[in-house]
């Protein structure tokens, strides 16, 4: 009726003993190949621990081929008695991009064991061809998570847990339930995503500096020319080597001449050259913010933005968006234009 056996597939076990004296009890499996909806209480194999057929029914040709899989759950967990494994569509959906089903706040999740106010935790492990190839993950992950009240088979199905076949029934409603339910926030959730989307807009603004925020003309008439008088007397600081090491490396991937024996020469020539060329090297970048840096400090410099530009940054930014800058220029000297703007 729930779809969950479709065809012939599907399949229950239940140790023939209680809970406190099932260790090697036999356990009570259907057949295979049968209809689940058609069977009877004589169409049931009675196996043992060692997998032996104590008991053959005389219609069915062939136990569960999740007998192995079963006596393996019964070994492994003390507290079940019961196992039931079915075949659903939301089984198989709710295994995809996912190594551990995990089911918070919904009310059914109490139908296997866990409080209201907890985690509904179902480990998932890979299918293989055939059901007995299964054990050896189901195990891991039992011992991983010992008190799982399902296993999940990717593009499969799933085996759930019960401590009595009662239990074991109930479990499964529940879990069928909720997976169901899943399936459905997913379906959801895909459908209104791009209707989201459309909505609420982007969620990051990207901008870029010249043009967009500030004028071209404060880059090429102000910064620029500022750069190249200000280096002058910058090439008597302390910090000359490091810049030179990067200017000579550049010269290098360029394959030209660099005077390391005049750094400070060198540094100043290659600066006037290569802002004369509108180079995006990055020892350039890193330089120019430094001087820049100096310039602002001392109130040589001032930062300029277009008139609109500060509003709509704040509406932006009050509207919940990120904002975001794409420049050739250094993160320094993008930060110095914004903080000494007025």
């Amino acid at each position: 009726q729930q779809g969950w056996c479709l065809g012939s597939s599907g399949a229950m076990a239940c140790r023939v003993a209680s809970a406190t004296a099932a260790a090697g009890a036999p356990m009570l499996v259907t057949p295979s190949g049968v209809p689940k909806e058609q069977l009877e209480s004589e169409d049931l194999f009675l196996v043992a621990t060692t997998g032996e057929l104590l008991k053959i029914p005389s219609r069915a040709a062939k136990v569960s081929d999740s007998a192995s899989v079963f006596q393996a759950v019964f070994d492994r967990r003390s507290d079940v008695t019961a196992v039931c494994h079915i075949h659903s569509v939301a089984s198989v959906l709710a295994t995809e991009n996912q190594e551990v089903l995990r089911v918070r706040g919904t009310e059914m999740i109490k139908g296997l064991g866990v409080p209201g106010d907890g985690v509904l935790v179902v480990p998932i492990i890979d299918n293989k061809a055939t059901e007995p190839e299964l054990v050896p993950e189901l195990l891991r992950v039992l011992e991983k998570y010992p008190m799982a009240p399902a296993v999940l088979v990717r593009d499969h199905g799933a085996y759930i847990f019960g401590s009595s076949a009662e239990k074991a029934k109930i479990a499964t409603e529940c879990l069928g339930f909720i997976l169901d339910l899943e399936m459905r926030r997913g379906r959801t959730e895909a459908l209104e995503a791009p209707l989201k989307r459309r909505r609420c807009g982007p969620s990051v603004v990207l901008l870029d500096i010249e043009g967009t925020t500030t004028p071209i003309s404060f880059v090429k008439d102000k910064l620029f020319p500022y750069a190249a008088s200000a280096v002058a007397s910058w090439v008597e600081t302390a910090e000359l080597a490091e810049v030179a090491r990067d200017y000579e490396k550049q010269c290098k991937e360029d394959q030209v001449p660099f005077n390391a024996a005049a750094p400070k020469e060198e540094v100043l020539r290659l600066t006037k050259e290569w802002i004369a060329k509108d180079r995006k090297v990055p020892a350039l970048k890193d330089l120019q913010g430094k001087l820049w840096k100096h310039g602002y400090e001392r109130g040589e410099l001032k930062g300029e933005m277009f008139e609109d530009t500060p509003q709509a940054m704040a509406q932006w930014v009050a509207a919940g968006k990120r904002l975001a800058i794409f420049s050739s220029g250094s993160r320094e000297a993008q930060r110095l234009i914004f903080k000494y703007t007025h």
